[in-house]
């Protein structure tokens, strides 16, 4: 997990290839983020100041959505890297 301090969430999410078990059976060319699939969980708090560096390694032009979605005021927002 991958948190905020005082008010601001900074995370380098590192993409790459990998190859998991998924179900006990190994899986090739999954998408990992930071060595792990799933990727970490980002946790952060209404108001903070959010920076996330991207780093693609991966070979393929495969589309990234990432979708937060905020509690109160706040309704949801969408992201794509492509």
């Amino acid at each position: 997990m991958i948190q905020s301090h005082n008010g601001v969430f900074k995370a380098t999410m590192d993409a790459r290839a990998g190859t998991f078990l998924v179900n006990g059976k190994p899986v090739k060319g999954l998408k990992t983020f930071n060595g792990t699939y799933p990727g970490p969980t980002l946790a952060m708090k209404p108001g903070d100041h959010v920076e996330i560096t991207f780093i693609n390694h991966l070979t393929s032009r495969r589309t990234f959505t990432s979708t937060a979605s905020a509690s109160r005021r706040r309704t949801s927002a969408t992201t794509s890297c492509g």
